[in-house]
């Protein structure tokens, strides 16, 4: 009788392991999906930049090129602002690439160098992609909460700490 438990052990472990990988799946970060770039920040479209059209026509070659891992479908989306004031080339988990104007403005500082340099951004972020290498989301989620918690006064750097009103 005690045998027959143990057989329902595996089936058991499976379908936890299959729920916490469903649970982290539904709480990952909202920004590592292209998604939420989509909703949140407009998009500089092709035909209002000459060089969003020319960033599409080099991801579409460098696609050709590198090849993409299974399951993943490489996208570019490029944005009209630069995020917490960041010009930004950001590789997406969900096969999302991210571009600021701002990375297409560095990039085209110099026309004449500006296809080869967005090519190498490109081809940087897509080989986050083929690598599974996303710590570069993990930098700028700390830099935005950083941004976003009010600085707090250190006790032993000044202000009124309740040793020193008690002296005055």
């Amino acid at each position: 009788m005690r045998k027959r438990g143990l057989y329902h052990l595996p089936a058991l472990v499976m379908a936890v392991l299959v729920l916490m990988a469903w649970a982290a799946t539904v709480v990952a970060n909202p920004k590592e999906r292209l998604e939420y770039w989509r909703q949140n920040y407009l998009e500089l479209l092709p035909t209002e930049d000459p060089r969003a059209a020319r960033a599409h026509a080099i991801f579409h070659r460098l696609l050709h090129a590198a090849g993409q891992k299974p399951g993943v479908i490489p996208r570019l989306y490029i944005i009209k602002s630069d995020p917490l004031g960041i010009s930004v080339p950001i590789a997406l988990p969900d096969g999302g690439i991210i571009l600021s104007k701002g990375a297409l403005d560095i990039c085209y500082h110099e026309p004449a160098r500006g296809d080869d340099r967005l090519a190498f951004v490109l081809a940087h972020e897509l080989a986050h992609q083929l690598k599974d290498d996303f710590w570069h989301m993990q930098f700028f989620q700390a830099i935005e909460a950083s941004k976003s918690q009010a600085p707090q006064p250190s006790a032993n750097l000044g202000g009124d700490s309740p040793h020193r009103t008690a002296a005055r």
